[in-house]
Protein backbone atom coordinates (compact mmCIF):
# COMPACT_ATOMS: atom_id res chain seq x y z
CA UNK A 1 0.00 0.00 0.00
CA UNK A 2 3.06 2.15 0.28
CA UNK A 3 3.62 2.16 -2.96
CA UNK A 4 0.18 3.06 -4.26
CA UNK A 5 0.29 6.33 -1.64
CA UNK A 6 3.88 7.23 -3.01
CA UNK A 7 2.70 6.99 -6.69
CA UNK A 8 -0.30 9.21 -5.85
CA UNK A 9 2.58 11.94 -4.26
CA UNK A 10 4.84 11.48 -7.04
CA UNK A 11 1.91 12.33 -9.45
CA UNK A 12 0.57 14.98 -7.10
CA UNK A 13 3.71 17.04 -6.84
CA UNK A 14 4.31 16.39 -10.78
CA UNK A 15 0.56 18.12 -11.88
CA UNK A 16 0.67 21.39 -12.14
CA UNK A 17 -3.11 21.76 -12.12
CA UNK A 18 -3.02 19.93 -8.53
CA UNK A 19 0.73 21.39 -7.01
CA UNK A 20 -0.95 24.99 -6.55
CA UNK A 21 -3.53 23.85 -4.38
CA UNK A 22 -1.57 21.94 -1.52
CA UNK A 23 -4.62 21.85 0.39
CA UNK A 24 -6.55 19.21 -1.29
CA UNK A 25 -7.61 16.25 -0.35
CA UNK A 26 -5.45 14.04 -2.57
CA UNK A 27 -2.66 15.07 -0.41
CA UNK A 28 -4.05 13.94 2.44
CA UNK A 29 -5.27 11.03 1.11
CA UNK A 30 -1.89 10.04 -0.34
CA UNK A 31 -0.24 10.25 2.96
CA UNK A 32 -3.33 8.53 5.48
CA UNK A 33 -4.77 5.85 3.13
CA UNK A 34 -2.94 2.99 4.26
CA UNK A 35 -4.07 2.71 7.20
CA UNK A 36 -8.09 2.74 5.90
CA UNK A 37 -6.81 -0.15 3.37
CA UNK A 38 -4.80 -2.33 4.89
CA UNK A 39 -4.67 -4.53 1.28
CA UNK A 40 -2.40 -7.14 2.69
CA UNK A 41 -4.60 -7.94 5.88
CA UNK A 42 -7.79 -8.07 3.73
CA UNK A 43 -6.23 -10.22 0.99
CA UNK A 44 -4.73 -12.45 3.36
CA UNK A 45 -7.64 -13.10 5.81
CA UNK A 46 -9.46 -15.60 4.09
CA UNK A 47 -12.61 -15.44 5.81
CA UNK A 48 -16.63 -16.51 4.04
CA UNK A 49 -18.78 -13.36 5.73
CA UNK A 50 -22.03 -14.54 5.15
CA UNK A 51 -24.18 -11.95 7.98
CA UNK A 52 -24.63 -8.34 7.83
CA UNK A 53 -25.98 -5.82 5.69
CA UNK A 54 -25.03 -6.13 2.32
CA UNK A 55 -25.55 -2.73 0.69
CA UNK A 56 -23.94 -1.20 3.97
CA UNK A 57 -21.02 -3.58 3.06
CA UNK A 58 -21.34 -5.55 6.51
CA UNK A 59 -20.94 -8.77 4.96
CA UNK A 60 -21.27 -10.54 1.25
CA UNK A 61 -21.82 -13.92 0.49
CA UNK A 62 -19.02 -16.32 -0.87
CA UNK A 63 -16.45 -13.37 -0.16
CA UNK A 64 -13.36 -15.36 0.24
CA UNK A 65 -9.84 -14.21 -1.15
CA UNK A 66 -7.74 -16.65 -2.56
CA UNK A 67 -4.68 -14.71 -2.49
CA UNK A 68 -2.06 -15.67 0.22
CA UNK A 69 0.77 -14.22 1.98
CA UNK A 70 4.41 -15.59 0.89
CA UNK A 71 5.64 -18.18 3.53
CA UNK A 72 8.98 -17.60 4.81
CA UNK A 73 10.71 -20.10 3.39
CA UNK A 74 9.62 -18.41 -0.03
CA UNK A 75 11.14 -14.34 1.28
CA UNK A 76 14.53 -16.28 2.19
CA UNK A 77 14.75 -19.31 -0.86
CA UNK A 78 13.47 -16.87 -3.84
CA UNK A 79 13.07 -12.93 -2.55
CA UNK A 80 16.58 -12.56 -0.79
CA UNK A 81 18.66 -14.16 -2.55
CA UNK A 82 17.15 -12.19 -5.75
CA UNK A 83 17.86 -9.06 -3.79
CA UNK A 84 21.02 -9.76 -2.34
CA UNK A 85 22.65 -10.22 -6.27
CA UNK A 86 20.56 -6.65 -6.92
CA UNK A 87 22.67 -5.30 -4.36
CA UNK A 88 25.74 -5.66 -6.42
CA UNK A 89 24.13 -4.55 -9.39
CA UNK A 90 25.65 -2.10 -12.43
CA UNK A 91 22.59 0.53 -12.55
CA UNK A 92 22.69 3.01 -9.68
CA UNK A 93 18.51 2.65 -9.77
CA UNK A 94 18.48 -0.79 -9.14
CA UNK A 95 21.21 -0.89 -6.42
CA UNK A 96 19.05 2.30 -4.65
CA UNK A 97 15.71 0.17 -4.70
CA UNK A 98 17.09 -3.21 -4.07
CA UNK A 99 18.81 -1.85 -0.81
CA UNK A 100 15.21 -0.85 0.41
CA UNK A 101 13.35 -3.72 -0.70
CA UNK A 102 15.99 -6.01 1.01
CA UNK A 103 14.95 -3.99 4.08
CA UNK A 104 11.58 -4.87 3.20
CA UNK A 105 12.62 -8.27 3.98
CA UNK A 106 13.56 -7.97 7.98
CA UNK A 107 16.23 -10.54 7.08
CA UNK A 108 18.37 -10.05 10.04
CA UNK A 109 22.02 -11.62 7.85
CA UNK A 110 21.45 -7.84 5.71
CA UNK A 111 22.94 -5.72 8.32
CA UNK A 112 25.97 -6.82 7.03
CA UNK A 113 25.31 -6.81 3.28
CA UNK A 114 23.56 -3.26 3.72
CA UNK A 115 26.65 -2.04 5.75
CA UNK A 116 28.61 -2.57 2.44
CA UNK A 117 26.32 -0.29 0.47
CA UNK A 118 26.92 2.47 2.62
CA UNK A 119 29.82 3.54 1.17
CA UNK A 120 28.05 3.07 -2.32
CA UNK A 121 30.20 5.46 -5.18
CA UNK A 122 25.90 6.74 -5.22
CA UNK A 123 24.51 9.22 -2.65
CA UNK A 124 21.15 7.82 -3.20
CA UNK A 125 22.46 4.18 -3.04
CA UNK A 126 24.04 5.94 0.31
CA UNK A 127 20.78 7.66 1.60
CA UNK A 128 18.14 4.86 1.18
CA UNK A 129 20.25 2.26 2.52
CA UNK A 130 20.57 4.36 6.18
CA UNK A 131 16.79 3.78 5.54
CA UNK A 132 16.76 0.11 4.85
CA UNK A 133 18.17 -0.28 8.05
CA UNK A 134 15.41 1.13 10.12
CA UNK A 135 13.37 -0.84 7.50
CA UNK A 136 14.62 -3.96 8.58
CA UNK A 137 14.20 -3.21 12.16
CA UNK A 138 17.20 -5.17 13.90
CA UNK A 139 18.48 -3.60 16.86
CA UNK A 140 21.73 -4.58 16.08
CA UNK A 141 21.65 -1.43 13.30
CA UNK A 142 21.45 1.24 16.39
CA UNK A 143 25.09 1.37 17.01
CA UNK A 144 26.46 1.97 13.48
CA UNK A 145 23.14 4.39 12.40
CA UNK A 146 24.13 6.37 15.72
CA UNK A 147 27.19 6.94 14.07
CA UNK A 148 26.23 7.79 11.25
CA UNK A 149 23.47 10.52 12.46
CA UNK A 150 26.38 12.07 14.67
CA UNK A 151 28.70 12.54 12.34
CA UNK A 152 31.21 10.82 13.91
CA UNK A 153 34.52 9.02 13.27
CA UNK A 154 33.31 5.72 12.74
CA UNK A 155 29.85 7.48 10.98
CA UNK A 156 32.83 8.46 8.47
CA UNK A 157 34.44 5.38 7.97
CA UNK A 158 31.78 3.16 7.32
CA UNK A 159 30.27 5.68 4.30
CA UNK A 160 34.16 6.24 3.59
CA UNK A 161 33.51 10.03 3.37
CA UNK A 162 35.07 13.07 5.49
CA UNK A 163 31.84 14.23 5.82
CA UNK A 164 28.34 12.98 6.06
CA UNK A 165 25.63 14.07 3.40
CA UNK A 166 22.84 15.96 5.53
CA UNK A 167 20.02 13.83 4.28
CA UNK A 168 21.92 10.65 5.12
CA UNK A 169 22.18 11.70 8.61
CA UNK A 170 18.74 12.39 8.46
CA UNK A 171 17.59 9.17 7.49
CA UNK A 172 19.50 7.60 9.72
CA UNK A 173 17.39 9.52 12.37
CA UNK A 174 14.52 8.35 11.06
CA UNK A 175 15.90 4.50 10.78
CA UNK A 176 16.54 5.22 14.61
CA UNK A 177 12.74 5.94 15.20
CA UNK A 178 11.58 3.18 13.39
CA UNK A 179 14.11 0.18 14.97
CA UNK A 180 12.48 1.86 18.69
CA UNK A 181 9.00 1.36 17.31
CA UNK A 182 9.68 -2.06 16.51
CA UNK A 183 11.49 -3.05 19.54
CA UNK A 184 10.10 -1.75 22.97
CA UNK A 185 13.18 -3.19 25.08
CA UNK A 186 15.44 -0.82 23.59
CA UNK A 187 12.76 2.14 22.70
CA UNK A 188 14.26 4.09 26.05
CA UNK A 189 17.84 3.69 24.73
CA UNK A 190 17.13 4.98 21.15
CA UNK A 191 14.81 8.12 22.57
CA UNK A 192 18.17 9.05 24.91
CA UNK A 193 20.41 8.97 21.60
CA UNK A 194 17.92 10.83 19.61
CA UNK A 195 17.35 13.14 22.73
CA UNK A 196 21.32 13.50 23.19
CA UNK A 197 22.15 14.04 19.14
CA UNK A 198 19.07 16.99 18.98
CA UNK A 199 21.15 20.24 17.86
CA UNK A 200 18.22 22.72 17.03
CA UNK A 201 20.81 25.21 15.73
CA UNK A 202 21.94 22.96 13.37
CA UNK A 203 20.87 24.25 9.89
CA UNK A 204 19.68 23.57 7.39
CA UNK A 205 17.00 21.72 9.83
CA UNK A 206 16.41 18.31 8.02
CA UNK A 207 18.37 16.55 10.94
CA UNK A 208 16.67 17.84 14.13
CA UNK A 209 13.65 18.16 12.23
CA UNK A 210 13.85 14.02 11.20
CA UNK A 211 15.17 13.73 14.97
CA UNK A 212 11.89 14.74 16.23
CA UNK A 213 9.91 12.78 13.50
CA UNK A 214 11.77 9.71 14.96
CA UNK A 215 10.68 10.81 18.78
CA UNK A 216 7.10 10.93 17.95
CA UNK A 217 7.28 7.27 15.97
CA UNK A 218 8.13 5.07 18.68
CA UNK A 219 5.06 7.02 20.75
CA UNK A 220 7.46 6.28 23.79
CA UNK A 221 6.02 8.62 27.12
CA UNK A 222 10.08 9.46 27.91
CA UNK A 223 10.18 11.63 24.66
CA UNK A 224 6.91 13.79 25.90
CA UNK A 225 9.33 16.25 28.05
CA UNK A 226 11.60 16.88 25.15
CA UNK A 227 9.29 17.28 22.84
CA UNK A 228 7.11 19.63 24.88
CA UNK A 229 10.23 21.73 25.73
CA UNK A 230 10.59 22.31 21.85
CA UNK A 231 6.83 23.16 21.20
CA UNK A 232 7.08 25.95 23.97
CA UNK A 233 9.99 27.38 22.64
CA UNK A 234 8.36 30.00 20.34
CA UNK A 235 11.81 31.08 19.13
CA UNK A 236 12.99 28.06 18.01
CA UNK A 237 12.48 26.72 14.25
CA UNK A 238 9.36 26.84 13.65
CA UNK A 239 9.13 23.40 11.57
CA UNK A 240 10.55 21.50 13.97
CA UNK A 241 7.88 22.73 16.60
CA UNK A 242 5.06 21.60 14.74
CA UNK A 243 6.52 17.98 14.37
CA UNK A 244 7.20 17.94 18.21
CA UNK A 245 3.42 18.78 18.27
CA UNK A 246 2.32 16.03 16.12
CA UNK A 247 4.65 13.90 18.55
CA UNK A 248 3.08 14.60 21.54
CA UNK A 249 -0.46 13.56 19.55
CA UNK A 250 0.89 10.59 18.79
CA UNK A 251 1.45 9.62 23.01
CA UNK A 252 -1.78 9.28 23.10
CA UNK A 253 -1.38 11.06 26.68
CA UNK A 254 -4.56 12.87 27.81
CA UNK A 255 -3.18 15.35 29.96
CA UNK A 256 -1.56 16.68 26.98
CA UNK A 257 -5.05 17.88 25.57
CA UNK A 258 -4.82 21.35 26.91
CA UNK A 259 -1.20 22.35 25.75
CA UNK A 260 -2.60 20.95 21.92
CA UNK A 261 -5.76 23.33 22.51
CA UNK A 262 -3.83 26.54 23.06
CA UNK A 263 -1.55 25.78 20.60
CA UNK A 264 -4.64 26.44 18.27
CA UNK A 265 -3.51 30.26 19.12
CA UNK A 266 0.35 29.59 17.80
CA UNK A 267 1.24 32.22 15.62
CA UNK A 268 3.40 30.29 13.39
CA UNK A 269 0.87 28.22 10.75
CA UNK A 270 3.00 25.27 10.63
CA UNK A 271 2.15 24.73 14.49
CA UNK A 272 -1.12 25.44 13.84
CA UNK A 273 -1.97 22.82 11.38
CA UNK A 274 -0.06 20.52 13.55
CA UNK A 275 -2.18 21.33 16.55
CA UNK A 276 -5.34 20.42 14.37
CA UNK A 277 -4.25 17.43 13.52
CA UNK A 278 -3.20 16.37 17.77
CA UNK A 279 -6.64 17.12 18.33
CA UNK A 280 -7.77 14.55 16.30
CA UNK A 281 -5.59 11.90 17.87
CA UNK A 282 -6.15 12.73 21.61
CA UNK A 283 -9.89 14.44 21.67
CA UNK A 284 -13.43 12.54 22.43
CA UNK A 285 -16.72 13.33 21.41
CA UNK A 286 -17.21 14.55 25.08
CA UNK A 287 -14.31 16.90 25.10
CA UNK A 288 -16.49 20.05 23.80
CA UNK A 289 -13.37 22.69 23.50
CA UNK A 290 -11.71 20.14 21.50
CA UNK A 291 -14.96 19.85 19.11
CA UNK A 292 -15.72 23.86 19.17
CA UNK A 293 -12.44 24.68 18.11
CA UNK A 294 -12.14 22.27 15.41
CA UNK A 295 -15.46 23.22 14.39
CA UNK A 296 -14.85 26.96 14.59
CA UNK A 297 -11.61 26.70 12.63
CA UNK A 298 -13.49 24.71 9.94
CA UNK A 299 -16.39 27.22 9.31
CA UNK A 300 -14.16 30.46 9.91
CA UNK A 301 -10.26 30.04 9.45
CA UNK A 302 -8.49 31.81 7.84
CA UNK A 303 -5.59 28.92 6.28
CA UNK A 304 -7.35 26.67 3.69
CA UNK A 305 -5.40 23.57 4.72
CA UNK A 306 -6.21 23.87 8.42
CA UNK A 307 -9.75 23.88 7.89
CA UNK A 308 -9.69 20.88 5.55
CA UNK A 309 -7.83 18.94 7.82
CA UNK A 310 -10.13 20.51 11.24
CA UNK A 311 -12.63 18.56 8.93
CA UNK A 312 -10.96 15.28 9.31
CA UNK A 313 -10.26 15.96 13.07
CA UNK A 314 -14.04 15.78 13.98
CA UNK A 315 -14.34 13.05 11.63
CA UNK A 316 -11.76 11.10 13.99
CA UNK A 317 -13.40 12.46 17.31
CA UNK A 318 -17.09 11.66 16.11
CA UNK A 319 -20.45 12.53 17.95
CA UNK A 320 -23.12 14.31 17.33
CA UNK A 321 -22.16 18.14 17.00
CA UNK A 322 -18.86 16.85 14.35
CA UNK A 323 -21.51 14.97 12.32
CA UNK A 324 -23.58 17.91 12.39
CA UNK A 325 -20.86 20.05 11.57
CA UNK A 326 -19.85 17.64 8.79
CA UNK A 327 -23.03 16.91 7.30
CA UNK A 328 -23.51 20.89 7.12
CA UNK A 329 -20.34 21.55 5.27
CA UNK A 330 -21.04 18.48 2.93
CA UNK A 331 -24.19 20.39 1.77
CA UNK A 332 -23.48 23.57 1.55
CA UNK A 333 -19.79 24.81 1.50
CA UNK A 334 -17.70 24.89 -1.42
CA UNK A 335 -16.45 22.35 -3.07
CA UNK A 336 -12.63 21.44 -2.25
CA UNK A 337 -14.12 21.92 1.88
CA UNK A 338 -16.96 19.39 0.60
CA UNK A 339 -14.27 17.10 -0.28
CA UNK A 340 -12.80 16.84 3.01
CA UNK A 341 -16.55 16.70 4.91
CA UNK A 342 -16.77 14.11 3.19
CA UNK A 343 -13.77 11.85 4.05
CA UNK A 344 -14.71 13.43 7.46
CA UNK A 345 -17.83 11.81 7.66
CA UNK A 346 -16.42 8.48 6.19
CA UNK A 347 -14.28 8.41 9.41
CA UNK A 348 -17.21 9.25 11.67
CA UNK A 349 -19.72 7.22 9.62
CA UNK A 350 -17.38 4.18 10.22
CA UNK A 351 -18.09 3.89 13.82
CA UNK A 352 -22.35 4.93 13.09
CA UNK A 353 -25.09 3.08 11.71
CA UNK A 354 -26.66 6.32 10.59
CA UNK A 355 -27.80 5.59 6.90
CA UNK A 356 -28.33 9.61 6.25
CA UNK A 357 -24.16 9.73 5.15
CA UNK A 358 -23.81 7.69 2.69
CA UNK A 359 -27.13 8.70 0.92
CA UNK A 360 -25.91 12.40 1.62
CA UNK A 361 -22.42 11.56 0.13
CA UNK A 362 -23.63 9.67 -2.52
CA UNK A 363 -25.80 12.56 -3.55
CA UNK A 364 -23.37 14.77 -3.66
CA UNK A 365 -21.09 12.50 -5.94
CA UNK A 366 -24.37 11.87 -8.64
CA UNK A 367 -24.50 15.96 -8.46
CA UNK A 368 -20.79 17.48 -8.57
CA UNK A 369 -19.20 18.08 -11.53
CA UNK A 370 -15.42 18.29 -10.51
CA UNK A 371 -13.96 15.76 -11.04
CA UNK A 372 -11.46 16.26 -7.59
CA UNK A 373 -14.56 16.67 -5.59
CA UNK A 374 -16.11 13.37 -7.36
CA UNK A 375 -13.50 11.56 -6.28
CA UNK A 376 -13.30 12.13 -3.36
CA UNK A 377 -16.93 11.23 -2.53
CA UNK A 378 -15.88 8.03 -4.16
CA UNK A 379 -13.78 7.09 -1.79
CA UNK A 380 -15.69 8.29 0.94
CA UNK A 381 -18.24 5.98 -0.36
CA UNK A 382 -15.86 3.24 -0.56
CA UNK A 383 -14.79 3.50 3.02
CA UNK A 384 -18.45 3.28 4.32
CA UNK A 385 -18.82 0.32 2.27
CA UNK A 386 -22.17 1.36 0.39
CA UNK A 387 -22.91 -1.04 -2.44
CA UNK A 388 -25.72 0.80 -3.05
CA UNK A 389 -23.44 3.39 -5.22
CA UNK A 390 -21.85 0.67 -6.68
CA UNK A 391 -23.58 1.03 -10.65
CA UNK A 392 -22.86 4.48 -10.29
CA UNK A 393 -18.92 3.82 -9.54
CA UNK A 394 -18.74 1.45 -12.11
CA UNK A 395 -20.36 3.29 -14.59
CA UNK A 396 -18.02 6.10 -13.94
CA UNK A 397 -15.08 3.37 -14.10
CA UNK A 398 -16.16 2.38 -17.72
CA UNK A 399 -16.53 5.97 -19.05
CA UNK A 400 -13.82 8.20 -20.85
CA UNK A 401 -13.83 10.79 -17.56
CA UNK A 402 -10.41 11.69 -16.08
CA UNK A 403 -8.09 8.94 -15.40
CA UNK A 404 -7.69 9.73 -11.51
CA UNK A 405 -11.37 10.05 -10.79
CA UNK A 406 -12.05 6.60 -12.70
CA UNK A 407 -8.96 5.04 -10.76
CA UNK A 408 -10.48 6.44 -7.15
CA UNK A 409 -13.66 4.45 -8.24
CA UNK A 410 -12.40 1.49 -8.76
CA UNK A 411 -10.59 1.79 -5.66
CA UNK A 412 -13.79 2.40 -4.03
CA UNK A 413 -15.80 -0.17 -5.66
CA UNK A 414 -12.50 -2.49 -3.90
CA UNK A 415 -13.26 -0.89 -0.38
CA UNK A 416 -16.81 -1.79 -0.50
CA UNK A 417 -16.02 -5.28 -2.50
CA UNK A 418 -18.80 -5.02 -4.80
CA UNK A 419 -17.07 -7.85 -7.02
CA UNK A 420 -19.95 -8.10 -9.19
CA UNK A 421 -18.17 -4.82 -11.08
CA UNK A 422 -15.15 -6.57 -11.47
CA UNK A 423 -15.13 -7.39 -15.20
CA UNK A 424 -15.86 -3.58 -15.86
CA UNK A 425 -12.41 -3.15 -13.71
CA UNK A 426 -10.69 -5.90 -15.42
CA UNK A 427 -11.27 -4.57 -18.37
CA UNK A 428 -9.34 -0.89 -17.63
CA UNK A 429 -6.37 -3.07 -16.72
CA UNK A 430 -6.65 -5.00 -19.64
CA UNK A 431 -6.70 -2.06 -21.94
CA UNK A 432 -3.29 -0.57 -20.84
CA UNK A 433 -4.07 3.19 -20.64
CA UNK A 434 -3.06 5.53 -17.88
CA UNK A 435 -0.52 3.45 -15.48
CA UNK A 436 -2.24 5.21 -11.83
CA UNK A 437 -5.28 4.27 -13.31
CA UNK A 438 -4.59 0.78 -13.60
CA UNK A 439 -2.41 0.37 -10.75
CA UNK A 440 -5.86 1.70 -8.99
CA UNK A 441 -7.66 -1.25 -11.18
CA UNK A 442 -5.11 -3.90 -9.72
CA UNK A 443 -5.67 -2.60 -6.30
CA UNK A 444 -9.30 -3.16 -6.44
CA UNK A 445 -9.08 -6.35 -7.43
CA UNK A 446 -6.88 -7.35 -5.05
CA UNK A 447 -9.18 -5.61 -2.50
CA UNK A 448 -12.24 -8.05 -4.13
CA UNK A 449 -9.62 -10.84 -3.58
CA UNK A 450 -10.37 -11.62 -7.48
CA UNK A 451 -7.88 -14.86 -8.35
CA UNK A 452 -7.42 -13.60 -12.16
CA UNK A 453 -5.98 -10.42 -10.81
CA UNK A 454 -2.07 -11.63 -10.79
CA UNK A 455 -2.91 -13.60 -13.89
CA UNK A 456 -3.47 -10.48 -15.61
CA UNK A 457 -0.70 -8.51 -14.12
CA UNK A 458 1.93 -11.53 -14.96
CA UNK A 459 1.15 -11.87 -18.56
CA UNK A 460 1.76 -7.93 -19.23
CA UNK A 461 4.76 -7.75 -17.54
CA UNK A 462 6.24 -11.28 -19.76
CA UNK A 463 4.49 -9.87 -22.49
CA UNK A 464 5.34 -6.30 -22.74
CA UNK A 465 8.23 -4.84 -24.02
CA UNK A 466 7.55 -0.89 -22.62
CA UNK A 467 9.30 0.33 -19.40
CA UNK A 468 5.84 2.16 -18.56
CA UNK A 469 4.16 -0.94 -18.76
CA UNK A 470 6.57 -3.57 -16.87
CA UNK A 471 6.81 -1.06 -14.26
CA UNK A 472 3.42 -0.45 -13.65
CA UNK A 473 2.52 -3.93 -13.48
CA UNK A 474 5.23 -5.02 -11.58
CA UNK A 475 4.72 -2.14 -8.79
CA UNK A 476 1.02 -3.14 -9.06
CA UNK A 477 2.37 -7.28 -8.16
CA UNK A 478 4.27 -6.07 -5.36
CA UNK A 479 0.94 -4.12 -4.15
CA UNK A 480 -1.00 -7.42 -3.82
CA UNK A 481 1.50 -8.83 -2.56
CA UNK A 482 0.36 -12.44 -3.94
CA UNK A 483 3.62 -15.17 -3.74
CA UNK A 484 3.06 -16.75 -7.18
CA UNK A 485 4.34 -13.55 -9.10
CA UNK A 486 7.85 -14.12 -7.27
CA UNK A 487 9.09 -15.98 -10.28
CA UNK A 488 8.04 -13.50 -12.63
CA UNK A 489 9.26 -10.14 -10.93
CA UNK A 490 12.68 -12.46 -10.30
CA UNK A 491 13.20 -12.96 -14.17
CA UNK A 492 12.25 -9.32 -14.45
CA UNK A 493 14.99 -8.23 -12.14
CA UNK A 494 17.79 -10.64 -13.78
CA UNK A 495 17.26 -9.71 -17.07
CA UNK A 496 20.00 -7.59 -17.18
CA UNK A 497 20.15 -7.26 -21.44
CA UNK A 498 15.96 -7.22 -22.14
CA UNK A 499 14.68 -5.36 -19.67
CA UNK A 500 15.12 -1.43 -18.90
CA UNK A 501 16.88 -0.32 -15.71
CA UNK A 502 13.64 1.05 -14.18
CA UNK A 503 11.44 -1.96 -14.73
CA UNK A 504 14.25 -4.07 -13.13
CA UNK A 505 14.26 -1.63 -9.72
CA UNK A 506 10.32 -1.56 -9.47
CA UNK A 507 10.61 -5.80 -9.60
CA UNK A 508 12.92 -5.33 -6.87
CA UNK A 509 10.41 -2.70 -5.31
CA UNK A 510 7.91 -5.07 -5.70
CA UNK A 511 9.70 -8.13 -4.35
CA UNK A 512 10.52 -6.23 -1.12
CA UNK A 513 6.56 -5.54 -0.85
CA UNK A 514 5.69 -9.14 -1.20
CA UNK A 515 8.26 -10.08 1.50
CA UNK A 516 6.97 -7.21 3.55
CA UNK A 517 4.68 -9.11 6.19
CA UNK A 518 4.18 -6.73 9.00
CA UNK A 519 0.73 -5.38 9.51
CA UNK A 520 1.78 -1.70 9.51
CA UNK A 521 5.13 -1.39 7.20
CA UNK A 522 7.55 0.86 8.70
CA UNK A 523 6.79 3.86 6.54
CA UNK A 524 3.17 3.77 6.95
CA UNK A 525 3.88 5.00 10.52
CA UNK A 526 5.95 8.44 9.05
CA UNK A 527 3.36 9.36 6.71
CA UNK A 528 0.02 8.67 8.90
CA UNK A 529 -0.97 11.98 10.62
CA UNK A 530 1.95 13.59 9.08
CA UNK A 531 2.08 17.25 8.78
CA UNK A 532 3.24 17.39 5.24
CA UNK A 533 3.16 20.64 4.50
CA UNK A 534 5.86 21.85 7.22
CA UNK A 535 8.73 19.96 4.92
CA UNK A 536 12.62 20.21 4.74
CA UNK A 537 14.09 18.32 1.82
CA UNK A 538 15.11 15.00 3.61
CA UNK A 539 11.42 14.69 5.14
CA UNK A 540 9.61 15.28 1.62
CA UNK A 541 12.29 12.78 -0.25
CA UNK A 542 10.98 10.42 2.90
CA UNK A 543 7.27 10.79 2.05
CA UNK A 544 8.46 9.61 -1.09
CA UNK A 545 9.99 6.86 -0.60
CA UNK A 546 8.31 3.80 -1.93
Amino acid sequence: MRALAVIGFVLLMSCPALAQGRERWEHWWAANQDPFLRLKAKLHRAEVTTTGDYNLGEGAPGNVSSLILPSRGLVEEKIVPALRLALQDDSTVVRAEAVLAMGKTTHAPAISWLKRLLKDESEKVRENTALALGILGHGDGVELLTSILNDDRRGRQLVGKTELAMRTRAFAAISLGLIGRENPEIREKVVTILSESLDLDLSPKDVPLCIVVALGLMEDPAAGPLLLSILKDTRGPQLVRAHALVGLGKLNRRSLLPTVQIAMRDDSTHVLRSSIISLGLLSKSSDTKSVALLANWAAKGKEPQGRGWALIALGEIGGVKAERVLMHTLQNDQDWRKAYAALGLSILGRESDNRAIPEAIHRMFLTLKADSVKASMAISLGLLKYRTASQDLANVVSSKSDPRLRGHCAVALGLMNARDTSQVIKRVLDLRLDPKLRSSAAQALGLMGDPEVVRLLTDILRGSNTEAEISSAARSLGLIGDPTAVDALVAILKDVSGSPDAARASAALALGDIAEQREVPPLQAVSAHANYRALVGSFRALLLTP
